[in-house]
């Protein structure tokens, strides 16, 4: 039965992802520490992220499934366009995310410098660090537990590159430039949430980065936001000291923080300070709380940030034109119930039922 579950699984995926007429999914499973014996899948057992990615047989454009494991799957430099779907995270902690809850897939840092990684997309992953330096690159709904840093560390410029649903809680920096000098175009940073670590920056990108940041709550002991050439929109930012945002050359409106500095009167100069700039405490955001790590970050009812921002819409991560997926499933059906009636001694068939929905 867990044979026929998981090539169900990848019917699911197969028929949802179309990656041109040639590309092929392939399944990466090293859960050789489950009483089961690891899933039979297109890899042996002990294959990491980096030895499936170089495979001569994965070609570009084709969809790595990194299935559910407690032991990591390794750091990964890519040099392919590919896609990378992992199960998400927390998926105890939320309601309808697997069947089993009990593990996620884990990665380490994952790189992106070759110019052949271009338009790769990531799902559904527990990742280290995140190099992101690569054109059309799309890191979404991962719980990217270090550092991500924006541009690669070269003089080449980078267009299009996207950070969107992701829960971002490193120990150290959380959203930072990279070394190179390249020009960094139409940078998207959409319904994230930002744990800065403590005594250290949420988003900090230095004047060769511009783009759209959109939609995400950015919370650190300091000055949460530090950018240039952005516009910024619809966010929520916390820091616990008086420190304000710093911007340069940016558009800022509809946004709330819990002081005037982050968005009414935010430190930088040649800003245009739009209308729709809020000052709210905590309190006054009031998200609904619990034990859900990202859960936590949903509005109540009462909150005074809901239906305040661009178009009338809430404030946060959950709204907008990508809100925050609870738990990083990724855009593609997952079967998140399973029951199997009782099955008696010479039965021509069983009955089973399976409970799965969609995720886009």
């Amino acid at each position: 039965m867990r044979n026929k579950l998981t090539k169900l699984i990848a019917v699911i995926i197969i028929v949802t992802i179309s990656q041109g007429a040639y590309a092929k999914i392939w399944r990466l499973n090293n859960n050789g520490n489950n009483q089961i014996p690891a899933i039979t899948a297109d890899f042996p057992a002990s294959t990491t992220l980096q030895q499936a990615h170089d495979n001569a047989s994965v070609a570009s454009g084709d969809t790595l499934h990194v299935e559910q494991s407690p032991t990591t799957y390794g750091n990964c430099v890519f040099t392919k366009r590919l896609v990378v779907i992992g199960p998400g995270y927390y998926l105890a902690a939320n309601p309808n995310t697997q069947v089993n809850t009990s593990w996620g897939a884990t990665v380490g840092n994952l790189t992106f410098y070759t110019a052949g990684a271009a338009s790769t997309q990531v799902f559904g992953l527990t990742t280290g660090n995140v190099y992101m330096g690569v054109n059309n690159l799309l890191i979404a709904r991962c719980n990217i537990t270090g550092a991500v840093y924006i541009g690669n560390t070269s003089t080449g410029n980078i267009d299009g590159m996207t950070l969107r649903q992701n829960l971002i809680n490193p120990n150290t920096n959380a959203v930072i430039s990279n070394s190179g000098t390249g020009i960094i175009t139409n940078m998207t940073i959409q319904n994230n949430i930002i744990n800065g670590g403590s005594y250290y920056a949420g988003i900090s990108l230095g004047n060769n980065t511009s783009g759209i940041i959109k939609s995400n709550i950015v919370q650190c002991y300091y000055g949460p936001i530090n950018v240039y050439n952005f516009y910024v929109v619809n966010n929520i930012t916390y820091s616990a000291t008086s420190s304000g945002n710093t911007f340069n050359n940016c558009n800022i409106e509809f946004n709330s923080g819990t002081i005037a500095g982050h968005f009414q009167a935010p430190a930088g100069s040649n800003n245009t300070i739009g209308s729709g700039n809020l000052v709210k405490s905590q309190a006054q955001v009031n998200y609904v709380g619990g034990t859900s790590p990202d859960g936590i970050f949903q509005l109540n009812s009462a909150s005074e940030v809901k239906g305040v921002g661009k178009d009338g819409v809430d404030l946060g991560v959950y709204a907008g034109d990508y809100p925050y997926k609870l738990s990083g499933i990724a855009p593609v059906p997952n079967i998140y119930g399973l029951v199997i009636d009782p099955i008696t001694a010479g039965a021509a068939s069983i009955h089973v039922t399976v409970t799965a929905k969609g995720n886009n």
